[in-house]
């Protein structure tokens, strides 16, 4: 049995992170709740797309992960309008890993 650990992935393995991470990226840039212009709000979150990434399928660790970049923000994730943002986003986000 090949060891997922030592393998290097396969091209279509890096073409499909590729795709996923573009597409949180996409879809985080849309929110942007600080409402900078467009060309910071596509590089604004891509230090978070790693750590999103290992959380979805975990709907608590990914809602903490977009929890944290507001934090970062300085904007807080109790406030309702925000509560439903976050819904939104993580639900979002979890349709990249159930798309084919």
């Amino acid at each position: 049995k090949e060891n997922m650990y030592l393998r290097k992935p396969k091209t279509n393995e890096k073409k499909s992170m590729k795709e996923k991470e573009l597409k949180i990226n996409s879809i985080l840039s849309e929110w942007n709740p600080l409402c900078v212009d467009d060309v910071v709000s596509e590089n604004e979150y891509r230090n978070y797309i790693p750590g999103i990434i290992e959380s979805i399928g975990d709907s608590c660790k990914l809602k903490c992960c977009i929890e944290g970049i507001l934090q970062a923000m300085e904007i807080d994730p109790t406030l309702e309008p925000i509560k439903a943002d976050i819904d939104n986003i993580c639900s979002s986000i979890s349709s990249i890993d159930m798309e084919k």
